[in-house]
């Protein structure tokens, strides 16, 4: 019991120090480095016209089918990691930083309407080299799959869509507001950022505090970009 008191006091001791002297967004990008190379992945960027894109792929390709993963509004390619991380072995994967979001191209005038991001997405895939891919999308990313698998049926292999936009069974306090002018999917400020999470998420996500603030603050680029 002894020795196991010593060892859970050094394991405190070890962690704190670490948050003591990295800096809190040291921290996420480590934490979210290590989510990549667990699920096989290594971030690259490509220039496609006007835009630089951001993307994970696989860290070493594979003989199998290529699938595409397209994010939601407010995300990035790093929401795919740990699914991800079950498909690497057998396909080769794309997580995509549609543009507007993550670490690609934000300019104002690149249009980002659904038929807008159809037609990046489809230059960036032509830039890649992906030519038949499988295709799965979540939220935004649904309807952009759906659009995309109408838009060019002869490049897509399936579409799988995880709780795709554009589909309204229920009434929805979301669909309300947006309908009614006012978007809280895209905050403005910090001090906005608590309203967006509870409309993502019935219970906020167990994440520790330094991990929670870098990553908080994400979504304010995106906004700048997409209002």
């Amino acid at each position: 019991m002894a020795q196991r008191s010593v060892l859970s006091t050094l394991s405190i001791l070890i962690i704190t120090l670490m948050i003591s002297a990295c800096s809190r967004q040291a921290l996420y990008d480590n934490a979210i480095g290590w989510e990549r190379s667990s699920a096989g992945l290594e971030e690259s960027s490509i220039t496609v016209g006007e835009m630089t894109i951001a993307y994970l792929s696989n860290a070493e390709p594979v003989d199998g089918d290529t699938i595409v993963l397209v994010h939601g509004f407010g995300a990035n390619k790093d929401n795919w990691t740990r699914l991800a991380r079950q498909l690497t072995d057998e396909f080769n994967v794309y997580a995509i930083d549609l543009p507007g979001h993550g670490d690609s191209s934000k300019e104002l005038d690149l249009g980002y309407r659904f038929e807008d991001q159809v037609r990046h997405l489809s230059r960036i895939l032509d830039a890649l080299g992906v030519q038949r891919a499988h295709m799965m999308g979540n939220s935004m990313g649904g309807a952009i799959t759906a659009l995309y698998a109408a838009t060019y049926p002869d490049q897509i292999l399936t579409a799988t869509l995880f709780d795709p936009a554009g589909i309204f069974e229920y009434d929805s306090e979301l669909v309300s507001l947006v309908m009614g002018g006012d978007n809280p999917l895209i905050p403005s400020q910090e001090a906005t950022l608590n309203a967006w999470l509870i409309l993502r998420w019935r219970r906020n996500p167990s994440c520790p505090g330094p991990f929670t603030t870098s990553w908080k603050r994400r979504p304010l680029p995106t906004a700048t970009s997409t209002k």
